[in-house]
């Protein structure tokens, strides 16, 4: 194994390589967690965009979006994640409503 030397070969490991574990995965969650709640719209966005990064596989179609995490992984970041982004439901951007429900 031969370590990433810069950014795009970090996000190609990660897209391709295996998920990470519940516990690795909220860790990399936490700033976007915390950018979700910021008073500012495009830092909301920018939160809400790396969550749905991390969590989902998208093939363009948003008809089959796959979770990159086994069931049981999937349900421990679930609990975490379920406050932030009910929160946003009534957010004043439809934006971030629309990217909290992908």
């Amino acid at each position: 194994f031969t370590p990433p030397t810069s950014v795009a070969e970090s996000t190609l490991a990660l897209a391709v390589g295996p998920a990470p574990d519940a516990e690795r995965l909220l860790q990399m969650l936490q700033r976007p967690i915390q950018q979700s709640n910021d008073p500012t719209v495009s830092v909301r966005i920018a939160g809400l965009r790396r969550m749905h990064d991390l969590l989902v596989r998208d093939y363009g179609d948003e008809a089959r979006p796959e979770s990159l995490l086994p069931s049981a992984a999937l349900a421990t970041v679930f609990e975490e994640l379920a406050k932030p982004l009910f929160k946003r439901f009534g957010d004043p951007s439809e934006q971030c409503r629309e990217l909290s429900v992908k």
